[in-house]
């Protein structure tokens, strides 16, 4: 039965040293043949104060219509590859919280699909007020419609949005890594890597942590119930301050609630108890993302409820019946699992019509892409959307769509995410030899396949497999080096059985929240 969160510090396998060097753009002034080509107003290049590292910095206040703060490199274009990310610093000023965008630009024509929204690049995951955040945006997070060389970048406002001055200091390009085995800028830190997997029919989490290279269990935390009634806990997600959210739905959607509990409640105990819990409108509920203050719960009744809640986070974090806004479209049907990309759009797997769609405005619920189904591969043939479930994106740029009837998670890459039914890029078919005679391994008919994807700060990905109650993991590299990534090879991690249970959507989650960025 379907049931069912920028310090960026360097970690390197290194094998090689670093040849190439940063370039700086703007540090007490533009450097390297950069000029000014800031637009709309707004900008002054010679702030005194508040500066990052040396006075001056540069002052941006948005204005109700498009203005940036521009650099144009006039002595030629980068070539692709050249620069592997771009690094800079933001000081929210008095306000903080400002949703500004990336833009690049390649002999006057922009060469990214859409502006990209800085916010997940940024350190702590909003605009800091009165305090300096590094920002870390790799290119090959990035979508671009040509081969990947530029002159002009932009940091632009968000149009038709008046902003309070925010400040933009020690502006550089990022130089590739010399060629290694495997090297990854992450999000967090050094700190221990945990993963949480639900156990959805004995309400409780598992935890693993990674030693020696690889996950091992450490412990399951029991969840205490609520109110007298069990948790079901049908998937898990970290918010930017580090608590731990359930997404609380039992098997009969009579329960629907959110819970909060402390990370170090679910890592340090036996038992845990939520500190928040929040009730949800009836409906069956199932994934929970937060994005940018808000909080975002996928709920369908199976039938003509099909709708994503959009909560301020502010307003979870106080407990009882906050108010929502239900975003709903056509285009859902048992929205399922739920993902941000890299512009701050959310992404939707639709379980009830095998689709995936793209919510380009999560304030009208407005829908501007929809991946369909399609068969891949050859006898035996298998579906890519049939039954999708989990989403997410990987450090490459890919979406991966997990399969909830078959056990497949497919991967679509940036150039894919137009509407239609393309072939994946990728696709695994997670335990071919186990799915043959539709049987578990107990010779009980399987109720799930594939339940949360997620990857780690490695880049790995974690696919909670409900067919056996295992999750498995995947190393996955992408091909050609410097994208646009069209094919991928794996390697396969060691099985954590007896992980998880079934029913259950299975959403899991890692911590730290991994902001992995590949460097080949």
């Amino acid at each position: 039965m379907f049931m069912r969160a920028l310090r960026v510090l360097l970690l390197c396998s290194v094998t090689a040293s670093v040849a190439a060097q940063d370039l700086a753009v703007y540090t007490d002034g533009l450097l390297n043949g950069f000029q000014d080509y800031s637009y709309g107003g707004g900008s002054n290049f010679a702030n005194a104060a508040p500066f990052h590292n040396g006075a001056p910095s540069i002052a941006f206040t948005g204005n109700a219509s498009f203005n940036a703060v521009s650099f144009y490199h006039a002595t030629g274009t980068f070539a692709a590859g050249a620069y592997s990310g771009l690094r800079f610093f933001l000081n929210g000023g008095a306000a903080g919280g400002q949703q500004i965008y990336l833009m690049i630009e390649s002999g006057g024509a922009t060469v990214l699909p859409n502006p990209v929204l800085l916010t997940p690049y940024v350190a702590g995951g909003a605009i800091p007020a009165g305090a300096w955040a590094q920002v870390d945006v790799p290119f090959s997070a990035l979508a671009f419609s040509n081969d990947g060389s530029f002159d002009r970048i932009d940091i632009q406002n968000a149009n038709g949005t008046a902003q309070q001055t925010l400040y933009i200091d020690d502006v550089s390009l990022r130089a590739p890594a010399a060629a290694t085995a495997r090297n990854y800028i992450f999000g967090d830190s050094f700190e221990p890597e945990y993963l949480f997997v639900p156990q959805y029919t004995s309400s409780a989490i598992n935890v693993y942590q990674r030693i020696g290279g690889n996950f091992t269990l450490l412990h399951s935390a029991t969840l205490s119930s609520v109110g007298g009634s069990a948790i079901s806990p049908n998937a898990i997600s970290f918010a930017s301050d580090g608590n731990l959210w359930v997404v609380d739905s039992d098997v009969n959607c009579n329960v629907n609630r959110l819970l909060r509990y402390t990370r170090d409640a679910i890592i340090n105990n036996a038992t845990a108890a939520p500190d928040v819990v929040d009730s949800l409108p009836s409906a069956c509920s199932f994934d929970l993302q937060f994005f940018g203050g808000f909080a975002y719960v996928s709920q369908s009744d199976f039938g003509n409820t099909n709708r994503v809640l959009r909560y301020a986070q502010s307003s979870l974090n106080a407990g009882g019946a906050p108010a929502n806004t239900a975003l709903t479209n056509n285009a859902l049907a048992v929205p399922a699992g739920l993902t941000f990309d890299a512009q701050g759009r959310l992404w939707i797997s639709n379980y009830g019509n095998s689709s995936a769609v793209r919510m380009n405005n999560t304030s009208t619920g407005a829908v501007d892409v929809i991946l369909s189904d399609t068969t891949v591969g050859n006898a035996p043939s298998r579906h890519a959307l049939f039954g999708s479930e989990s989403i997410a994106f990987d450090a490459y740029g890919t979406l991966w769509i997990g399969n909830n009837v078959e056990p497949t998670v497919s991967g679509y890459a940036a150039t894919q995410l137009v509407s239609g039914n393309p072939t994946p890029v990728y696709q695994i078919d997670i335990a071919p030899a186990l799915d043959q005679n539709d049987l578990h391994t107990d010779g009980t008919h399987p109720t799930g396949y594939v339940g949360g994807i997620a990857f780690d700060r490695h880049g790995d990905m974690h696919a909670n497999y409900e067919y056996d109650y295992s999750v498995r993991g995947f190393t996955l590299t992408a091909a050609p080096s410097g994208g646009p990534y069209t094919s991928y090879t794996r390697s396969d991690l060691p099985i954590l059985n007896s992980a998880t249970t079934d029913p259950g959507r299975g959403g899991i989650a890692v911590w730290p929240r991994p902001s992995s960025i590949h460097i080949q």
